[in-house]
């Protein structure tokens, strides 16, 4: 910038919060199927695909989904031939809002 011979300059200082610029410039795959904040009755879930489980996939049915659990109970068990045994425990509400009772 150039300054006229005599003139002044300002000087404006700007401070950005640097958690609010980490956050904002987060880059995700995931596309919601469903969510929920957790509250002080219910717990949250957020229910998603990937965007790019499918890439490459001629059938979206053939990508899977993902489902987290905020707030809940839960008791995780490694079995012998590989992989886990989870068992959650979900109020009826959720379960109803996840599909998996009638509603």
């Amino acid at each position: 910038m150039k300054v006229p011979r005599g003139g002044n300059v300002a000087t404006v200082e700007c401070s950005a919060d640097r958690n609010f610029l980490e956050r904002s410039l987060r880059v995700s795959t995931k596309a919601t199927i469903r969510f929920r904040d957790q509250s002080a009755e219910h717990p949250g879930f957020h229910l998603y695909d990937d965007v790019l489980d499918s890439l490459g996939s001629e059938n979206e049915s053939d990508s899977p989904v993902y489902l987290r659990l905020d707030g809940v109970a839960a008791k995780l068990q490694t079995l012998d031939g590989g992989g886990a045994s989870v068992t959650v425990v979900l109020p009826r509400v959720v379960a109803r809002e996840l599909g998996l009772l009638p509603a």
